[in-house]
């Protein structure tokens, strides 16, 4: 069984907080892989993805180039045949690669920056043989309560991961008391919101935080599922092209545009859609019922 980790255990092993993480995923630069019982939960790859990520953006790589970078990077990993210890990502602000051991002597390019998976593995490995109260840590805001609006947030998010859906939406209303424009904590209202079946307030809460930040892929992304649950599909077309050309690594809006399409009898657009979403996730959950679904147009 391979190991899962939630958003504020990825952030410990690559040194972020975990409304970072949520940032990162929301702008399209990472997304979960793996799912359990229903939800969706960070793999091994996603943190070496993480931790490209946040080297690449602290050194002034644009959020677009850092996307392309890191789309490369999947297609070497999943193509190396060896243990990823024993590999080094040499990123640049133009190219990434995978060095092996016996290439780790060279001399890297100008401007470029080594990360060695291995020292990852051990941060992992670390975590796991910490105890719960000792992985708390001081800093966590369920020892202290919260006062900034970063501080409400994080309780939030930490409440949202352990199901706790009334105590986060309490934190994340009180973040916008002290912060109206917190583009994060709008978007996982409107999260909720969908979640419950509140579609009207989802879609007031996700247009206040695209007003916010308009770069919040998974915000587009909701706020299109929000629409076509209103039955207006045209405006949740728009919001899932809006969220792949953000994050083309949100392929569960190929799914959506898909179903939008069959049901405007677009069908041509429906099965070109459909075709992409098996293309990039052809183990997905959803295969059968897309392949049934194509079958039908």
């Amino acid at each position: 069984m391979r190991l899962t980790y939630s958003a504020y255990d990825a952030g410990r092993i690559v040194g972020m907080t975990a409304s970072a993480v949520l940032h990162f995923r929301q702008m399209g630069l990472v997304t979960p892989s793996e799912r359990v019982a229903g939800r969706r939960s960070f793999g091994f790859v996603d943190l070496v993805c993480i931790e490209v990520a946040k080297t690449l953006i602290d050194r002034g790589i644009s959020v677009g180039k850092t996307q392309q970078l890191l789309a490369e990077l999947r297609i070497q990993l999943a193509s190396m045949k060896q243990s990823l210890g024993n590999v080094q990502i040499v990123a640049t602000p133009t190219s990434i690669h995978l060095r092996t051991r016996d290439e780790m002597t060279a001399a890297l390019p100008a401007a470029a920056t080594c990360i060695a998976l291995d020292s990852l593995k051990e941060r992992i490995a670390t975590l796991g043989h910490q105890s719960d109260a000792g992985a708390l840590g001081s800093s966590s805001p369920t020892r202290e309560r919260p006062s900034t609006a970063y501080e409400w947030f994080r309780f939030g998010l930490r409440k949202q991961e352990e199901g706790e859906l009334d105590a986060a939406t309490a934190a994340y209303l009180r973040t916008l008391e002290l912060d109206a424009a917190f583009a994060s904590a709008l978007a996982n209202l409107g999260g909720i919101s969908l979640a419950r079946g509140e579609t009207s307030q989802a879609v007031d809460f996700l247009k206040r935080a695209l007003e916010s930040d308009p770069r919040l892929a998974e915000a587009h992304f909701n706020l299109g599922c929000a629409q076509f649950e209103q039955g207006a599909i045209a405006d949740a077309i728009t919001s899932w092209q809006e969220t792949l050309r953000l994050a083309p690594r949100i392929t569960d809006a190929h799914f959506q545009l898909g179903v939008a399409y069959a049901r405007t009898r677009n069908y041509a657009n429906a099965r070109k859609q459909l075709d992409l979403y098996l293309e990039a996730d052809p183990a997905s959950d959803l295969a059968e019922q897309v392949r049934a679904l194509m079958f039908k147009l």
